[in-house]
């Protein structure tokens, strides 16, 4: 993929927009995906002093990323920047979402009607299909966007604005699976997301858990170290902040667990084997990956007390 005029800003924290911060770890550049600007000499994670959120403080502009996120290459085999392995892990993929949601299902009893947010080619959609009479999603791409519409009642390009002016709203469940992460607003991000929710309703989160056992044993070779793709890292006390800030309520959180090809990873390890062969594609469940935050939507009753 040729990549367009790359264009670089420094970063505030994007949840307080306070602009000090402590440096946690720092990366040599050539471990971006996109260019870097020449004379750079490294890549920073920093915790803002404020609020507590990790966040790289230099990344690509928005428009730069959204660039990257449109192009029909974010999900191919031969994307720097995106997911080359997202066809093999189809399958896993589908196992993976399968679970998540019989998980929400049993913590929320949700069901009814579903927009997920940031939806690829519509896997969780269509696992979504025993619990959910209505189901929408939105993608940044168009591509991904359009394969979604074979499995759910409507897909639109964009985001949660361009659900609502597609006409759906009062949503019983929204979900935005490793999404938060690649947002530049992330107050905004939800509250838009919340918009669609009715009084009472859930948003169900997933984020890769920068407080979690895989980063700290894993340290800078933490997989969910994606630069600059992820922008921001997550951890309980700050999704309870966005939740605070965003004025929903904060109801808990579930690990979120992901089901693998060998080859992926094998991969991840430096060990080259097909996707496509017996030992490659055999499925390797890794416990807490990333960790679920279940949000609310106040309803009447509770917006008086």
């Amino acid at each position: 993929m040729i990549d367009p005029r790359v264009e670089w800003q420094p970063m505030v924290c994007p949840l307080c927009r306070d602009a000090g911060a402590v440096r946690l770890i720092s990366f040599d550049p050539d471990i971006s995906t996109v260019a870097v600007p020449e004379g750079t000499r490294s890549l920073n994670m920093v915790r803002c002093r404020t609020c507590s959120l990790v966040y790289l403080d230099s990344a690509p502009t928005p428009d730069t990323m959204a660039w990257f996120y449109k192009s029909e290459a974010y999900f191919g085999q031969d994307a720097a920047t995106g997911y080359t392995d997202y066809d093999i892990q189809k399958d896993t993929l589908g196992l993976t979402f399968a679970r998540f949601l019989g998980t929400l299902h049993q913590r929320t009893g949700c069901a009814g009607s579903l927009a997920d947010i940031g939806c690829g080619s519509g896997l969780l959609l269509d696992q979504a299909r025993p619990w959910f009479s209505l189901r929408v999603g939105s993608d940044m791409g168009a591509r991904a966007a359009s394969l979604s519409t074979g499995v759910c009642d409507c897909a639109v390009t964009g985001g949660p604005r361009e659900i609502l002016s597609a006409g759906y709203k009062e949503f019983d469940v929204v979900t935005a699976v490793a999404v938060l992460e690649h947002v530049y607003d992330p107050l905004l991000f939800i509250q838009e997301c919340a918009s669609l929710v009715k009084p009472g309703g859930y948003m169900a989160v997933v984020v890769p858990d920068f407080g979690g056992l895989w980063r700290k044993a894993m340290g800078r070779h933490w997989a969910s170290f994606k630069i600059p793709e992820h922008l921001t890292c997550w951890e309980r006390l700050t999704l309870t902040h966005l939740g605070d800030r965003a004025g929903i309520n904060t109801l808990g959180f579930f690990s979120y667990d992901h089901c693998f090809p060998l080859s992926v990873i094998l991969d991840r390890l430096g060990i080259k084997i097909s996707g496509q062969g017996k030992v490659g594609g055999y499925r390797v469940w890794l416990p807490r990956v990333m960790m679920t935050v279940i949000y609310s939507r106040p309803g009447p009753a509770q917006e008086e007390t």
